[in-house]
């Protein structure tokens, strides 16, 4: 009997295994694509695979699984039982390719079913998990070794869900730079994805554009220099326009800039990502209060 209780588990377990890291590449293919503004023909093909893969595969554990955690699993946020698996389902049951993901017009929401579905589906494998240890089918290494990569995949979703808080709090919204608007939410996208250097490189990109728009509708041209040396003139030169506080931030863009050949010039961390992050906010919000 315990034999095959323990086949039945182990099939299921190799489903959901399998099924974590098809979600994950289709992840990693769907930041990726973001990130470039447009999709390779390889990651359509493949992210068509994985949709294909997932429409066949989901169904064979659908239902046990959302007993399962209606039963067991409470989100630690709200106190309260998960109550379908909509999330998951609204994904992979409607979308055939990665570009139908990244047209599909409740975007915002895509991203959170991305994020929720690996998450449901970690916790879905680490019950199965505890089930076949407790029937005493598996050796006690061999469950510490599982437990460990569960425990970390579910700190690696508690990670994103903590970044995705901290973006919250660098929201712009300006009434004249919309374009900066656009690149500063595609880094705060990057960073809740854990994509660092991107990130920093599209919030550049954000300040950039703030910049020279702001130069176009003062100077009544199109500002054609370098960066480096708009930001100083926007600091301490002709035109004097941030606040003084934030004037290392020229350096910082300096070291951000060489990192491009010269990785070791800037440290992409969490927290010096998110720093950059906060502070191009701020240099955008002080020009466009500026209207």
């Amino acid at each position: 009997m315990f034999s095959k209780r323990k086949t039945s588990i182990d099939r299921d377990i190799q489903v959901v295994e399998d099924m974590i890291r098809r979600w994950n590449e289709l992840v990693s293919i769907y930041a990726r694509s973001r990130e470039q503004r447009q999709v390779s023909a390889s990651d359509e093909t493949r992210s068509s695979e994985i949709l294909a893969w997932l429409q066949t595969n989901y169904p064979s554990i659908a239902k046990d699984m959302h007993g399962i955690l209606e039963m067991h699993y409470i989100d630690p946020l709200i106190g309260v039982h998960i109550k379908n698996l909509d999330p998951i389902l609204n994904l992979i049951m409607t979308c055939s390719t990665i570009t139908e993901i990244l047209s599909h017009p409740h975007r915002t929401d895509l991203e959170n079913y991305l994020r929720e579905g690996r998450t449901f589906l970690n916790y879905y494998l680490g019950y199965l998990r505890d089930k076949k240890a407790s029937i005493g089918e598996i050796d006690v290494r061999e469950y510490e070794a599982l437990k460990s990569l569960y425990d970390k995949n579910i700190r690696e979703n508690e990670r994103l869900t903590q970044r995705e808080e901290l973006v919250k709090k660098l929201i712009l919204k300006t009434r004249n730079f919309k374009t900066a608007d656009a690149y500063f939410e595609e880094a705060s996208s990057c960073f809740t994805y854990g994509l660092f250097r991107s990130s920093v490189i599209v919030a550049i990109s954000a300040l950039e554009s703030c910049l020279k728009t702001d130069y176009r509708m003062l100077k009544k041209e199109e500002y054609k220099g370098h960066l480096y040396n708009l930001i100083n003139r926007y600091f301490s030169g002709d035109i004097q326009r941030l606040p003084k506080q934030y004037e290392d931030f020229s350096k910082t863009y300096l070291k951000i800039r060489n990192s491009i050949t010269h990785p070791e010039a800037f440290e992409f961390s969490e927290t010096i990502v998110y720093n950059v992050l906060g502070i191009v906010a701020e240099l955008i919000n002080c020009i466009d209060k500026l209207w």
